[in-house]
């Protein structure tokens, strides 16, 4: 069973697209301590728990599969949730302050453990050369996988109608909609990312 962690100290950054995203993908519930979730009213409720203000983290049995999507403030509440986590997932942007700013995060989480993905997200035009800059900065600091993920309106289209970006690209795929080839590329980028999350666990 997989427990996923999605955890930036910037905003912004796609924290909650991205757990919002995976969950309608997989069907895995989500917990957030963020009281001001985006994700709220979009997954089903039984799939979507808000803590309330102190209350820690629930205990999950280990045959459970879940989804955690941290606030970026200060919160000892996500210590045992980034020691049991399968991965912890960074999504960073093309942006050099906020990729330095996010680098920071990795000296609080390699506190607790060191299975660590960087996404990232939010790449515009011609992807590979955001994708480089970005994944240059990192490797020359760590050696943790980067995938890239591309800007795309089937994120908002996903929220809208409350189903996956799989869905949301079947459906332009059966319209015949112009726009199908870049949902396509990002449908796959985002199967990707996913597979590795699930079938590369420590």
């Amino acid at each position: 069973m997989s427990k996923l962690v999605f955890y930036n100290s910037k905003g912004g950054v796609g924290k909650s697209t991205l757990s919002m995203c995976i969950a309608l993908e997989t069907g895995f519930p989500v917990a957030t301590n963020d009281l001001a979730s985006q994700s709220t009213g979009i997954l089903p409720e039984e799939k979507f728990k808000i803590l309330a203000k102190e209350a820690p983290f629930p205990e999950i049995p280990s045959d459970l599969d879940i989804i955690y999507d941290l606030a970026g403030h200060n919160d000892d509440r996500i210590i045992p949730v980034l020691r049991e986590a399968d991965f912890v997932v960074i999504p960073i942007i093309n942006d050099r302050k906020e990729i330095f700013g996010s680098l920071k995060t990795i000296e609080t989480i390699l506190e607790f453990t060191n299975n660590i993905v960087f996404i990232a997200n939010k790449l515009e035009g011609n992807s590979g050369i955001d994708f480089d800059s970005i994944k240059k900065i990192i490797s020359t600091r760590y050696n943790f996988p980067v995938f890239p993920l591309k800007k795309s309106t089937i994120f908002d289209q996903s929220e809208i109608e409350k189903k996956s970006i799989s869905y949301v690209y079947n459906k332009a795929l059966e319209k015949k909609m112009p726009y199908c080839k870049a949902f396509e590329k990002v449908v796959f980028q985002m199967k990707e990312i996913i597979n590795y999350l699930l079938y590369n666990k420590k």
